[in-house]
């Protein structure tokens, strides 16, 4: 049988890390294609904004009782587990793709949400993981796989310009995350004392924040996450060096820094290239792990940002297992704690 990112993508092309890193560099220019103008000639206007905006207090507030508005495309069963295709209503209006992976039976399950990459176009979406979450539900595991806010290059939700901009998509996409953990735990088989997180990349940083936001997921695995957005976004956004720290500062209360350090009891593993990475330095890693409190431990792998690896992989599901209360051998169990 084809792999499951096949089934779902047929046209997927071939991983080439070149062609990863040209997206990366020019991921804003279609979002400035149109706006150029009003980017160079408002920075009197943005000056003097900013300071304004920067002081009002930032919500990740929404409200978590109106209908999911699940629309479902497809169900099908791969491998004795259900696979759902639906789509979910979030609190910014966009409608967010999703795959639902879910063992045979009424529970209680541990639920685990994943976050995809900005890489390879074939899996920078809710396939990056899909494989992996079908593999997963057979221990006894729901998995929810989204399409993160990032996943559209023709729609990148960052400037690296307009740091009040940012900051707001940031939120958008943390409360994208939430939306999905409700979408996670409204199903009657999940356990909700026994929900995880996996996140690549973008889903690394905004599992980060979630962390700090959000007390329903108990342990997270980020992977080659970066702990401040500017360490990106500078690369390729044209901005000028005067007007660095503003941006910055402008960035700092929603940094995956800032606000993983806000979490309270939950627990961590961090996975990183040993030195292969392009985007996250070892320097930066470590920064990323040490703004994380409590429990939590860090692992390095000889591959590169994509962190195709099985030994990480194999890691964060023994991890997993372990955080979980999941059953060593495989097998559906609902494992009550």
């Amino acid at each position: 049988m084809a792999p499951a990112e096949e089934m779902f993508h047929p046209t997927q092309r071939k991983f080439d890390m070149m062609d990863i890193n040209e997206r990366r560099r020019a991921m804003t220019f279609l979002f400035h294609k149109f706006a150029p103008v009003l980017i160079l000639l408002g920075g009197l206007l943005l000056a003097t904004a900013h300071p304004l905006a920067a002081q009002t207090p930032l919500s990740f507030e929404y409200a978590p009782n109106v209908p999911l508005e699940i629309q479902v495309a497809s169900r099908t069963v791969r491998d004795g587990m259900a696979v759902e295709d639906f789509s979910f209503l979030a609190p910014t209006g966009r409608r967010v793709n999703a795959y639902l992976v879910a063992p045979p039976g009424k529970g209680p399950y541990a639920g685990v949400l994943y976050l995809h990459w900005l890489g390879d176009p074939a899996t920078s979406n809710r396939t990056e993981f899909l494989s992996e979450a079908l593999a997963f539900a057979k221990e006894g595991v729901v998995c929810l796989l989204i399409d993160g806010l990032w996943f559209d290059e023709k729609a990148f939700p960052w400037t690296g310009r307009d740091g009040i901009h940012d900051r707001q998509q940031c939120v958008r996409a943390i409360l994208e995350c939430r939306r999905a953990l409700d979408v996670l735990l409204n199903r009657p088989e999940v356990d909700p004392r026994r929900v995880g997180l996996v996140a690549h990349d973008f889903g690394a940083m905004a599992g980060a924040q979630l962390a700090g936001i959000d007390s329903r997921v108990r342990c997270f695995v980020l992977m080659a996450g970066t702990p401040h957005y500017h360490t990106w976004f500078f690369r390729w956004s044209g901005l000028s060096e005067a007007a660095r720290p503003g941006y910055v500062a402008e960035m700092s209360p929603v940094d995956p820094a800032t606000l993983v350090a806000k979490a309270d009891g939950a627990r961590f593993l961090f996975q990183f290239s040993r030195d292969r990475d392009e985007w996250v330095s070892r320097k930066d890693a470590r920064e990323f792990y040490d703004a994380a409190k409590g429990a939590k431990q860090i692992r390095w792998y000889d591959t590169d940002h994509s962190m195709r690896s099985a030994a990480a992989r194999d890691d964060r599901l023994a991890w997993l297992r372990e955080q979980l209360l999941l059953p060593q051998s495989s097998g559906v169990s609902s494992n009550r704690p």
